[in-house]
């Protein structure tokens, strides 16, 4: 199956390619696909102007600066890129948290044809704020599925391999409606499901609109505006007020959310939302053609745009931060279970090759595909903290200079098992916690004695808080490293890659033979991790590209403002 040929005079249209993903996808079909036209749906930044060409001037900000499109603006050239973004792509303004993604009749009507969409947006956040969870992951791919049906299109969605919950052994590639890990005796509903969620929230809703409640929320709202120093004007105290009321609603009912994703055997509520999308589209479906893609942990770019881009703080960065730069010598974790991780690379390829199967020759039935490597080249969680622990080393270099006997305490991180890290970790935060108690007294004396204690206090108060927000990043962590030991059947793109031409394998070609994980984690990951994250996860920002400067009006990308440059065949 040749993809060039699959996806020539083609027309896409993708949510979520301001994402993480959706950057690297974007820039790979720019490059690699230039007969292939896409439409994106984007929020619209800030300024003036109408919505699409606010979105549309966000579009050309990205090609201009983000490091996603540095190799593309070094091998195309800045005129090469902004003639082929000006020929191929187009912008309409659109938010996938809102009903029909935001997309009003006049925005449907000037799509035109769409020979598939493909849905890439998704909150990410292990934990997210229930209400976004449920309107972005669940409704957002579904109001996708209602896109493609009325413009005759394709769906492709894209899902996590971790929709499987709790599981052990072999993950097969297949779809499966009211999928529930844990079902009860009498059956999971995920129709049924969705509603409960709804209505839990709707509750907590409901309390937000007591008059009490109300009023305390309009003073933390009015406070929070105050201390920002904004202005008073009716919009701004309005937006202040809705984000204390989704706090609250957020904070009621997020125990109990997560509790009950956990009793119905997923890890977190985002694993549930994903999987409940997943049955209402196999439930919906109908005669759209439908392909699931199911990436596992999505890491560090291999070698494009280059290696060890990385963006987002859900996957292994803060682990692998509290093992190298911080507190974190013992992990709860099992040492030959597999860590399903697969650069950001590898996935767009995986897109590519699936996008192109299924318009090539659209399905009968829904088709599952995993991107992820651990039936191909399996990642021990040992093997992981040990290059952990050697890219620590290798930034370091040999010690030097006198010995000191604290250097005992500076061990390498290991796997344990949970005794070993609760005394470890949770000790030590309960130390600092009692010591910043004892503290605290002491400073209400007089004299030096009481300023060195209130300073001691600050300090372990802040040591206490670090330490609970690297327990709190173990325990999102723990079921990929402790409870759930499965690996992903990776059959379907494997059968993809085989069957591509030879002049298409170094573009497209699905090969993971070459994945040497020490190279890779020790001198791509890791380094690009410290490049890219870690300085976000200190308070701090990240390294950016110099704008490189397109000669590229927004407004020739705007949708409702040009159509494409050459007629489709």
């Amino acid at each position: 199956m040749s993809v060039t040929r699959a996806l020539a005079h083609k027309r896409l249209l993708l949510t979520g390619a301001s994402g993480f993903l959706g950057k690297v996808w974007l820039a790979h079909l720019l490059e690699q696909l230039p007969e292939t036209d896409l439409v994106l749906v984007l929020r619209p930044g800030g300024g003036r102007g109408a919505p699409d060409a606010r979105a549309a001037r966000r579009l050309v900000d990205l090609l201009e600066t983000s490091p996603a499109f540095r190799a593309l603006r070094e091998r195309l050239g800045p005129a090469e890129l902004a003639a082929r973004a000006a020929a191929r792509v187009r912008v309409v303004a659109g938010d996938l948290g809102a009903p029909g993604l935001g997309l009003g009749p006049e925005a449907r009507e000037a799509l035109g044809a769409i020979d598939a969409v493909v849905n890439l947006a998704g909150l990410t956040d292990l934990d997210p704020p229930p209400r976004e969870a449920l309107d972005v992951n669940v409704q957002g791919a579904l109001d996708a599925l209602e896109l493609a049906r009325s413009h005759g299109a394709a769906l492709l969605h894209v899902s996590t391999a971790y929709v499987a919950g709790h599981r052990q052994g072999l993950v097969r590639e297949r779809a499966e409606s009211d999928y529930a890990p844990c079902p009860p005796a009498t059956g999971f509903s995920a129709r049924r499901e969705l509603g409960d969620l709804r209505a839990l929230l709707a509750r907590a809703e409901a309390e937000a609109n007591d008059q009490h409640v109300a009023s305390e929320l309009e003073a933390q709202a009015e406070a929070a505006r105050r201390r920002l120093g904004l202005p008073g004007d009716a919009a701004t105290r309005a937006r202040f007020l809705q984000t204390e009321r989704r706090r609250f609603v957020s904070e009621r009912v997020e125990g109990e959310t997560r509790a009950r994703a956990r009793s119905w055997g997923w890890p977190n509520l985002y694993t549930q939302t994903k999987s409940l999308a997943e049955s209402l589209l196999l439930e919906e479906a109908g005669q759209v053609p439908l392909a699931i893609a199911r990436p596992a942990i999505v890491e560090s770019s291999w070698r494009d745009p280059f290696p060890g881009w990385k963006e987002g703080l859900h996957t292994s960065a803060p682990i692998t931060y509290a093992l190298s730069e911080g507190p974190l010598r013992a992990l709860p974790a099992r040492a030959d279970l597999v860590l399903d991780v697969i650069p950001v690379d590898l996935v767009a390829r995986g897109l590519s090759l699936i996008a192109a199967a299924l318009l090539a020759s659209p399905p009968s039935a829904p088709l599952v595909y995993h991107l992820g490597s651990s039936t191909q080249r399996p990642f021990p969680m040992r093997r992981v903290i040990e290059l952990t622990a050697l890219a620590r080393r290798d930034r370091e270099g040999p010690r030097s200079g006198p010995f000191r006997w604290r250097e005992l305490l500076d061990l390498d991180p290991a796997a344990s098992g949970d005794g070993l890290y609760q005394a470890t970790l949770p000790l030590w935060r309960r130390l600092a916690r009692g010591s910043e108690k004892v503290l605290t007294e002491l400073a209400r004396g007089q004299g030096r004695l009481a300023d060195r204690a209130a300073k001691g206090a600050t300090r372990a108060g802040r040591i206490a808080r670090d330490l609970s927000s690297v327990e709190e990043a173990v325990e999102r962590f723990r079921p990929f490293v402790l409870e759930n030991a499965c690996s992903f059947e990776s059959a379907g793109v494997q059968a993809l890659d085989a069957a591509l031409p030879d002049a298409e394998r170094p573009s497209f070609g699905w090969d993971l033979r070459d994945l040497d994980w020490s190279r890779y984690w020790r001198q791509v990951h890791i380094p690009g991790l410290r490049e890219w994250v870690y300085p976000r996860l200190e308070g701090k920002r990240p390294a950016r590209d110099a704008r490189v400067a397109l000669s590229l009006d927004p407004q020739r990308l705007s949708l409702t403002e040009a159509e494409l440059d050459r007629p489709r065949a």
